[in-house]
């Protein structure tokens, strides 16, 4: 996992990044992808869920009432 390179997402102009230690998940030992690809044609996708690996790292706060949702960094 060391040797893997971070990921990053960007929102609104703003940077996020995902070590391998937060999208890499060890399971029973094993190794395996957090990402999950989706094959969504178009005018939908390409499209990318960004799940429980962004969400552990980042807390999101949905404003319904503006149509926004705002990102911080958790602790």
């Amino acid at each position: 996992v060391p040797s893997l390179p971070p990921f990053t997402m960007q929102f609104g102009g703003k940077k996020y990044t995902l070590d391998a230690e937060d999208y890499i998940l060890n399971l029973q030992g094993q190794c395996m992808s957090g990402f999950m690809g989706m094959d969504i044609p178009e005018p939908l996708g390409p499209i990318w869920i960004i799940g429980d690996v962004f969400l552990r790292k980042f807390y999101t706060v949905y404003d319904l009432g503006k149509d926004r949702v705002g990102f911080a960094k958790a602790r």
